[in-house]
C-alpha cells in the first residue's frame, strides 16, 4: 500500500502547499529538452496501462559539473501526466530515502498499479532514480556485501571477524566500482541537487514541488539551497537535517524507539497481558543469542538458495530494527519476540530476517559515496553515549570506525563544512514526522524550524518512518 491511513490527513496541507500557481511559478521552460531519451517503461519494469501517456527515460548530466567536458551518467526518469484537470503546471517530484534507494520502485510502480494513492490528481508527478541507484546508469551496487553477511552468519563468526570480513566486501565494493566509473566522490548530494534542477529543465517546467522522504528530506535541503528559485513548496517526511551524522546518531534513535514501543506495550492491557516483562525479557535475549547463536535454515525468497546460519542477537535486534520501519510489520514485535524467547524463530525467519541479508535494492555504493562526502572526518575520540544501552553504544563506535576507513578506502572528497550547515529557505515547508520512528524522530524536524521561514511541522502520533510510504 503506497498511503497509510493517517495520509489521508496529509492531502489538506498537500492541497495547501500545491493550490495552483499562477505567474512566474506557471512559466514552461524549453531549454534542456535535448537532454531526455525516451524509452520503453519496461526497461524500468514497469506496465503502464495501454492508453496511457505516461513517460519513461533517461535525462543525461555530467558525472561532475566542475570538470566541463567529463563523464556523463544518465538518470531513469518516469512521468506519470495529471489525471484530472485542470492541469497545474507546476509537477510533484518525489524522492526516495537512502541515499540509495529506489524512487522508481518505491513510487511509480506502486502508484501505476493503484492510481487512487497518487498524492495529487492535478499535477504531472516526476519520479526519478537519483545518480547511482537502480535505474540511473551507473547502478552503483555492492553484492559483496550481503554475500559477506551470509558467509559470516554461516560460520558462526565473532562479531569482530564479521566485521573484518565485511570491511574487505566494502573495500572490495569500492574498488570494483572506482575501476567502472571513476571517481565515487561526484556521488554526493551536492551533485544530486543540481541533477533535479536539470530533469526540471529538461523535462521543460518552471518552477517545481518537491516531497522527499528521510534521505530524500536531506537532498530537498540542497535542493531548496542551491536552486531556490526553483521550488515552489516542499514536503519533508521522516525529516533526516543535514547536519545529521548517520554515523554516530542511530543509537540515540534505538534506545529511543525501544523504550517507547516496550512502555507502550506495558501500559496496553492486552499487550501486557500476552507479553509480560517484554522489554527485559527482549534485552535478555539479545545477550542469549549473542553469547550463544541458535542455528537456523533460511531461503533466500528470490534465489531459493538455502542456507543454514547462526542467528546472533546483533542479527535479531537489526532485523527487530528494521521492521519498525514500517506499520505494517511494528505491531507483530510482541509476537516475534516472545515466540524467539521460546526459541521459536518461525515469524522472525519469515518475515524479517530475509529484509536484512537478502534486500539487494539498494545501490549502497550511493549510500557509502554520499555519507562518506560528509561523514568522513567524523572524530570518534571525544564522542559519548549517554542514556544508551552500553551494547549500543559499543557497536556504534565499531561500525562508525569501519566506516570511516571505508571512506579512507575509497578516497572519497568531502563537501565543505560550509555546505553541511542547515539551509535558511522562504519556500513553504510541510515537515512531516512519526512519533515512532525508529531513526528519524520528531525532534530532527524541529532543528529545522528556526531555519525556514514558512514552514508547518506535523507528527503524527502512530505514524513511523514516512508518512505517505
Amino acid at each position: 500500500m503506497f498511503l497509510n491511513r493517517s495520509a489521508c490527513i496529509i492531502f489538506g496541507f498537500v492541497s495547501i502547499l500545491l493550490l495552483p500557481a499562477w505567474g512566474a511559478a506557471g512559466k514552461v521552460v524549453d531549454a534542456g529538452r535535448s537532454a531526455w531519451q525516451s524509452i520503453a517503461c519496461e526497461e524500468f519494469k514497469l506496465t503502464p496501462p495501454a492508453d496511457s501517456a505516461v513517460k519513461c527515460g533517461y535525462v543525461t548530466v555530467p558525472k561532475n559539473r566542475d570538470e566541463p567536458g567529463g563523464r556523463e551518467i544518465q538518470l531513469g526518469v518516469v512521468v506519470l501526466p495529471a489525471t484530472t484537470g485542470p492541469r497545474q503546471p507546476d509537477p510533484l517530484f518525489m524522492a526516495q530515502g537512502g541515499p540509495g534507494g529506489s524512487s522508481i520502485e518505491a513510487f511509480a510502480a506502486p502508484l501505476l498499479l493503484d492510481p487512487a494513492q497518487r498524492p495529487t490528481t492535478n499535477r504531472d508527478l516526476v519520479i526519478w532514480d537519483q545518480r547511482g541507484t537502480r535505474y540511473s546508469k551507473p547502478s552503483l551496487f555492492c553484492p559483496e556485501l550481503s554475500l559477506a553477511m551470509r558467509q559470516s552468519a554461516s560460520k558462526g563468526e565473532e562479531a569482530s571477524a564479521a566485521l573484518g570480513r565485511l570491511k574487505i566486501a566494502w573495500l572490495l565494493c569500492g574498488e570494483r566500482l572506482a575501476g567502472e566509473v571513476g571517481d565515487l566522490s561526484d556521488f554526493n548530494s551536492e551533485e544530486n541537487a543540481d541533477d533535479v534542477d536539470d530533469i526540471r529543465k529538461a523535462l521543460g517546467y518552471g518552477k517545481i514541488n518537491f516531497y522527499g522522504v528521510s534521505y530524500g528530506s536531506e537532498l530537498s535541503q540542497f535542493v531548496l539551497r542551491q536552486h531556490p528559485e526553483s521550488i515552489r513548496s516542499a514536503i519533508l517526511d521522516a525529516v533526516v537535517p543535514i547536519n545529521y551524522n548517520i554515523l554516530t546518531e542511530p543509537a540515540f534513535a534505538m534506545q529511543r524507539i525501544g523504550e517507547k514501543y516496550f512502555r507502550l506495550c506495558g501500559s496496553q492491557k492486552k499487550c501486557a497481558d500476552a507479553f509480560p516483562n517484554l522489554s527485559v525479557r527482549y534485552l535478555s535475549l539479545v545477550e542469549r543469542l549473542n553469547h550463544s547463536p541458535a542455528l537456523i535454515n533460511l531461503m533466500d525468497p528470490i534465489s531459493k538458495e538455502k542456507y543454514r546460519l547462526h542467528l546472533t542477537g546483533d542479527m535479531l535486534e537489526d532485523g527487530i530494527f528494521a521492521a519498525l520501519y514500517h506499520k505494517s510489520s511494528d505491531k507483530l514485535i510482541p509476537l516475534i519476540v516472545d515466540r524467539a524467547a521460546k526459541n521459536d524463530f518461525t515469524y522472525f525467519i519469515g518475515g524479517v530476517l530475509p529484509e536484512v541479508l537478502f534486500d539487494n535494492s539498494m545501490a549502497w555504493g550511493m549510500y557509502a559515496s554520499t555519507v562518506c562526502s560528509e561523514r568522513a572526518s567524523t572524530d570518534l575520540n571525544s564522542l559519548t553515549f549517554p542514556g544508551v544501552l552500553n551494547r549500543l553504544a559499543v557497536r556504534t563506535r565499531e561500525n562508525a570506525n569501519l566506516f570511516l576507513d571505508i571512506c579512507r578506502g575509497w578516497e572519497i572528497k568531502q563537501l565543505s563544512k560550509e555546505s553541511l550547515q542547515p539551509t535558511n529557505s522562504a519556500v513553504p515547508v510541510l515537515l512531516m514526522s512519526g512519533d515512532f520512528d525508529p531513526i528519524t524522530p520528531p525532534q530532527y524536524a524541529e532543528k529545522l524550524l528556526p531555519h525556514l521561514s514558512r514552514a508547518q511541522h506535523v507528527v503524527f502520533k502512530a505514524g513511523t518512518h514516512g508518512q505517505v510510504t
